[in-house]
């Protein structure tokens, strides 16, 4: 049996990491595996990138900038939330790729930013192989956005969107649920939600008729993550041994849904206890947020 794994990134964010990963512990399992990406980063053999030719790289970049320049028009010329929603208007079509059609099972990732369009997947679907996809946020069961918030919008059809400047009922949102409804509705598509919580969100959407639904943990290499001795850690890090730790990690530190707010709440709470207490930021813009927290 042949998986092919697909991620625009190999190894830039949790989404492509915990890609990279299922991959390595399938492998193990004698599983044959191969990944195809839009950027790849290693000389890993088992791992693809949609670039067969230069053309390909450029056809990828217009198909990016191509989605970018519709959100911004469409939010009059405002840069905000640019990359808080997704349309997946435009792609690289791969559906003539080798690995796919060698493929025995289809497992998609996080494909956005120019790697599938809505139409890509649609074709993919109607080749008849299993098709598995592991949400790594909201996108595959929402109109366009990666995260919905407190809006319950994507339970029906999406429309009046609030991530856009100007939201109406059959907005970029709508058109774009409905593009998905086209494409997805009744497919028959194993989504994978990374935990319970996504589960949930998952279960209720418009886009979740004739699709299944179910949660599985990432995954996590024991052999490589495993409890240690604390005292030796901390001197490699140069962590301070007499204090106690309290980690804060995400890709992107600065992303308001990363928790960083209630980080500060929390550091409010641990005033008095300033000498005893350090805190250890791993990820992007690790500076920017402990300047705000000085």
């Amino acid at each position: 049996m042949k998986v092919l794994l697909i991620s625009t990134f190999e190894t830039k964010g949790g989404a492509a990491v915990a890609c990279k990963r299922l991959a390595v512990a399938l492998q193990k399992q004698g599983v044959k595996v191969s990944m195809l990406v839009r950027d790849k980063t290693t000389t890993d053999s088992f791992v693809s990138t949609v670039y067969t030719s230069p053309f390909k790289k450029f056809d990828s970049k217009v198909a990016f900038v191509g989605e970018r320049i519709q959100i911004f028009l469409t939010n009059r010329f405002k840069r905000k939330n640019l990359f808080a929603i997704s349309t997946a208007s435009t792609g690289i079509r791969i559906l003539n790729n080798p690995l796919v059609k060698e493929a025995d099972i289809i497992h998609l990732h996080w494909i956005n930013q120019g790697l599938l369009s809505v139409g890509e997947i649609k074709a993919l679907i109607k080749l008849g192989k299993p098709i598995i996809w592991t949400m790594h946020d909201m996108w595959p069961v929402t109109g366009i956005c990666h995260y919905s918030g407190v809006c319950l919008h994507y339970m029906k059809s999406c429309g009046d969107c609030k991530l856009l400047k100007m939201p109406f009922p059959t907005d970029l949102s709508y058109q774009v649920f409905t593009k998905k409804k086209d494409s997805f509705f009744g497919a028959g598509i194993q989504f994978v939600a990374c935990s319970q919580w996504l589960l949930r969100k998952a279960e209720v959407s418009g886009l979740r008729y004739g699709n299944f639904f179910s949660s599985i943990p990432n995954p996590i290499d024991t052999e490589q993550y495993s409890p240690g001795d604390q005292t030796a850690a901390r001197k490699v890090l140069g962590l301070p041994l007499n204090k106690k730790l309290i980690l804060f990690g995400a890709f992107a530190l600065s992303d308001k849904r990363k928790g960083f707010d209630y980080l500060i709440k929390a550091t409010h709470l641990l005033a008095d206890l300033r000498e005893e207490v350090e805190l250890v930021f791993c990820g992007e813009r690790g500076m920017v947020l402990q300047t705000r927290l000085n």
